[in-house]
């Protein structure tokens, strides 16, 4: 009895063996191409199509069963073929899934075909950063990388002299600018560094899939992929520790001798790149401790391992050698003395930064960044197959029963848990305590270890799966991860791959600098002078001065005072605007993106627009200069104005003119303020500024008008605007045309909900900012059926909002904004036609639903949805105080890779008191230089509160460009009208009375 029934399940199981796979395949690509095809297609069109390759799958599974392929992960597919809603990210990742079991089922482990793998994986690498490469002249220590290797200069302490030499072989490729040479060497360089973190991971866990896992969670972090795509000393970094990893882990299996000193020579050549890379000496030598005790007795191996040691060390020879042989660029002079090649080689100058953050509370809060930093490169999935990682190995006696297939040897793979975890931990600490920004560079290494912790933590979690089979299919579930990442950040890198914004900001300053000009330049844009002046020839007569912090001065005062010392030698430009020029007896004239020092009339350009209107008897307006005349919603808008005061002597108070793009109704969609002070208006003259404007991300698309005017802020806390002869408060300048964002909105809830006849809903975010409302934010892709459209909100069963969606061409994004009751939590929508009929919601492979309304996600308590000009949007914010300090937890979002150093100001006003904070983000690790598309950063704001201070404080937040101290605009008409254009208030927080001492 018992043996039949045996027999009839393995019956069945094989009839569904033979089946399943087919009907799940052939159900799951009918389904995707009826939710995909265009929603002109008639349904008897695209549900022919989806029947047609539906039946072509099912032939293709049975021929791969011919084929002695294993085609149950298929089966898989039939998962989404079920799933109850639309969801082409689901669908893509099943599909990744299943192609990756197939492919590997039975094919898992080591064999004679790995190189053929490691091939692969550097071409692929190749290819990916390759063309995503930064396409020429960069910024900051990038573009000084990109000076000296082509000209054979000294980069700042250390010097690093191997990428420099590495650095100008590549220049002699003959391929495009030497600047883009350079960034190519940082994709080698990544692409290699992926090849050692696979083929390291590989050997550990005897599994190729972990070895993928690890490479690919290493390539889709973020910062990885901006060096591999950028002119760099983090990239050879990267190279280095995982180099130095490999060789490490083939000692140990090999005890050979070659491996050991290779190791020694490598670890040479990394000190000489990196002084920060000798801490790897100590796991390294823990390593060797535990898996090979007796090589303390091998005098003669340490003695071959201290000369490769030794021997490389001499690549450093080339700084006393450049110095003599000539006037390299940037040599700090006195490299020829062994007290300057020391403390060019050992960077004495930055001792005092090692270490420097180990207070306890300044501790604590630099180890959250780190864990933020860690997040956003990896993501919560990838951390946790690190934690995985990170569990120290059991004795051999205590998993035996496990079968594990990556262990062989105990105290081997305890030496090589030693190795990557004190890797990790170690280097993140260092980079975490190092008083320096941009952090998130300094911890490639920790990546290299963690990526590699990330391969064995799967293979760990697979290793417990009785089934060959199921383990595949596990490992190529935990590539998802890495997977996703890589998709997620790649259009950024892509977008950035087609700018030259570098090149476009200092070219045209140095083209058009007048004779015997001086820039005066922060360290940011001074290296791409330089680079254009040295390496192109461009305009070398003109002096460009980089303007380093000065001590205990207060930067800007060093800006002020070298300022005023440039102006005596001739005609100055500076990069940096701040307060402190204000009472200087000389204007700052916007000169494309620096400012022109002069003290003589501007002129006004002959392609400038003539306007010759006054307002009241002080200012009036010239002309004003606007190109493009087309923006996109959420964009930006750079108009310029030209005026001057009427009677500069009678002038008494401060005066602000603003620019408005507003509707027919005179609503503006968007604004710019910009206030000058008594004291500069009465010096009189033409003044000349740049206005720029960004537009509400929820305007629709259309024809608006921009317009000038100017006001006043009157003593009760108003404003007055100034009037034209005519009576108008504004004047007219342009009809400027809003047009459809062409890329989807960044959102915190994605979806993908299409409608019939409709567009798609793409995504929604609520703003809890105000207590009068919450504003609930729909995102839209718009489809080839036309509209207008009206989305109706209800709560309760009661309609509570509702506003039109404009037509617009087809897939184009717009963004709509509708105010609820406040505290409501839970609503509904409904999408109806021009007609008023209700369009339903689809469902799987596009048919309607019964339902007539879906269900929006749940406010969360305290959500936010600012847009600060478009760039980024505050997401979180918590205020709290504590002693003598206030405490300003911030989240941001970035909506588009940023390419400007923002400071974040967090205010707080009290009664008869003020206290404030301005710092770039996240205590100064992650920049928003660094930010990309989607990347969502929590920022710690202490602010020192005044002795005075109690009671209830207004909490205040601004944006401003570090360099042009211009304000990023609160993209919010709400708060707009209440005078928040340019900081918005966030909510209050009780400053409790401090305790007195007895």
């Amino acid at each position: 009895m018992y043996a039949r029934y045996r027999t009839a399940i393995a019956e069945r199981w094989l009839v569904l063996r033979t089946w399943l796979p087919g009907l799940s395949a052939a159900l799951f690509v009918s389904r995707v191409v009826v939710e995909l095809a265009p929603a002109r297609w008639p349904w008897p069109l695209s549900w022919s199509l989806g029947i047609g390759l539906a039946t072509a799958a099912w032939v293709a599974v049975k021929v791969t069963q011919y084929r002695g392929m294993d085609p149950v992960p298929l089966v898989l597919l039939g998962g989404y073929a079920l799933w109850p809603v639309i969801d082409p990210r689901l669908a893509a990742a099943i599909a990744f899934i299943v192609i990756v079991a197939v492919l590997c089922v039975g094919r898992d482990g080591i064999s004679p075909y790995d190189r053929l793998l490691d091939a692969a994986v550097f071409l692929i690498a190749l290819g990916a950063y390759g063309t995503t490469l930064a396409p020429g002249l960069l910024p900051a220590d990038s573009g000084e990388f990109q000076l000296v290797a082509p000209t054979l200069g000294i980069a700042h302490p250390p010097g690093y002299a191997l990428y420099t030499l590495v650095g100008k072989l590549f220049t002699l490729i003959p391929l495009r600018t030497p600047a883009w040479r350079l960034n190519l060497l940082s994709a080698v360089l990544a692409a290699a560094t992926l090849v050692l973190v696979s083929r390291t991971t590989r050997h550990l866990t005897r599994s190729r899939l972990a070895g993928l896992v690890a490479a690919l969670a290493l390539a889709g972090a973020t910062t990885f992929w901006a060096q591999a795509t950028t002119a760099n000393i983090r990239m050879p970094t990267a190279f280095f520790t995982a180099l130095l990893l490999w060789l490490l882990v083939r000692y140990g299996e090999t005890r050979a001798s070659r491996h050991l000193i290779a190791t020694a020579f490598v670890f040479g050549l990394a000190v000489t790149h990196h002084g920060s890379l000798a801490f790897l000496a100590l796991p390294a030598a823990l390593f060797l401790l535990i898996t090979d005790r007796r090589v303390v007795r091998r005098g003669r191996l340490l003695l071959k391992a201290a000369l490769a040691f030794g021997a490389a060390l001499l690549v450093l020879l080339y700084f006393p050698l450049r110095s003599a042989l000539g006037d390299p660029p940037l040599d700090p002079g006195g490299l020829t003395t062994l007290n300057g090649f020391l403390d060019h080689v050992l960077a004495r100058g930055f001792r005092g930064d090692v270490l420097y953050f180990t207070g306890r509370d300044v501790l604590l809060d630099r180890l959250a960044v780190l864990l933020d930093i860690l997040r956003i490169q990896f993501g919560g999935l990838l951390l946790g197959m690190a934690a995985v990682g990170l569990v120290p190995p059991l004795p051999r006696s205590l998993i035996s029963n496990l079968q594990s297939q990556w262990m062989e040897d105990w105290r081997l793979e305890t030496g090589d848990w030693a190795l990557l975890t004190l890797t990790a931990l170690l280097t993140a600490l260092i980079a975490i305590t190092y008083r320096a920004p941009q952090t998130v560079e300094y911890l490639m290494p920790t990546y290299v270890a963690l990526a590699m912790l990330i391969g064995i933590g799967a293979a760990r979690l697979a290793a417990n799966v009785p089934s060959s089979q199921l383990r595949t299919i596990l490992l190529a579930v935990l590539l998802l991860p890495g997977a996703l990442n890589v998709q997620r950040i790649a259009p950024s890198f892509t977008a950035l791959h087609q700018r030259e914004d570098t090149r476009a900001v200092v070219e045209p300053v140095l083209r058009d600098a007048p004779p015997g000009a001086t820039i005066l330049a922060n360290w940011h844009w001074a290296t791409a002078f330089w680079y254009l002046q040295t390496v192109e020839g461009q305009r070398p007569e003109v002096a460009v001065e980089y303007i380093a912090p000065a001590g205990a001065e207060p930067y800007p005062e060093t800006w002020r005072r070298r300022l005023r010392e440039a102006v005596a030698e001739g005609p100055v430009i500076v990069t940096n605007r701040y307060a402190t020029y204000a009472d200087l007896p000389f204007r700052l004239v916007p000169f494309h993106q620096a400012f022109l020092v002069t003290t003589e009339p501007t002129p006004v350009p002959a392609d400038a627009t003539p306007v010759e209107v006054t307002f009241g008897d002080t200012l009036r307006l010239v002309a004003y200069a606007l190109s493009p005349t087309q923006v996109f919603s959420g964009g930006t808008l750079t108009p310029r104005l030209w005026w001057q005061p009427i009677a500069p002597a009678a002038i008494e108070r401060d005066y602000s003119v603003f620019v408005h793009l507003a509707r027919a109704d005179g609503v503006p969609v968007g604004q710019q303020d910009v206030t000058y002070p008594a004291a500069v208006l009465r010096r009189g003259g033409l003044f000349e500024d740049v206005y720029p404007l960004p537009v509400l991300p929820t305007v629709p698309p259309g024809d608006y008008t921009l317009l000038a005017g100017v006001y006043f802020r009157t003593p009760q806390g108003g404003f007055q605007r100034l009037m034209t002869p005519d009576g108008r408060d504004a004047v007219q300048l342009a009809t400027v045309h809003v047009a459809p964002r062409q890329t989807p909105p960044v959102t915190r809830r994605p979806l993908h909900l299409p409608f019939a006849g409709g567009p798609t809903l793409v995504g929604v975010d609520y703003d809890t900012s105000r207590t009068d409302s919450t504003r609930v934010y729909l995102h839209w892709r718009l489809s080839e059926a036309s509209g207008p459209w009206t989305a109706v909100l209800t709560a309760n069963g009661q309609p509570v909002a509702q506003t039109q969606i404009a037509d617009a061409p087809a897939g184009t994004f717009l963004t709509t904004a509708l105010d609820v009751p406040p505290g409501t939590t839970r609503v509904r929508l409904t999408l109806r036609d021009g007609a008023g009929a209700v369009l339903r919601p689809l469902g799987p492979w596009r048919l309607p639903r019964l339902a007539r309304s879906v269900a929006l996600p749940p406010v969360r308590s305290g959500e936010r949805y600012l847009v600060f000009g478009g760039e980024m949007a505050l997401v979180n914010a918590e205020v709290r105080s504590q002693d003598d300090e206030a405490i300003a937890d911030l989240t941001w979002l970035s909506l588009r890779p940023l390419l400007r150093d923002y400071t974040v100001s967090v205010q707080l006003r009290g009664d008869g008191w003020r206290a404030q904070h301005d710092g770039t983000p996240a205590l100064g690790a992650i920049p928003t230089l660094k930010w990309i598309r989607g990347t969502q950063v929590t920022d710690r704001h202490r602010i020192r509160l005044p002795e005075d201070a109690t009671g209830r404080a207004e909490v205040q937040i601004s944006v401003y460009d570090a360099f042009t101290q211009m304000r990023l605009g609160v993209l919010d008409a709400r708060l707009q009208r209440a005078g928040q254009g340019q900081a918005a208030v966030i909510g209050e927080v009780e400053i409790p009375l401090a305790s007195t001492p007895e």
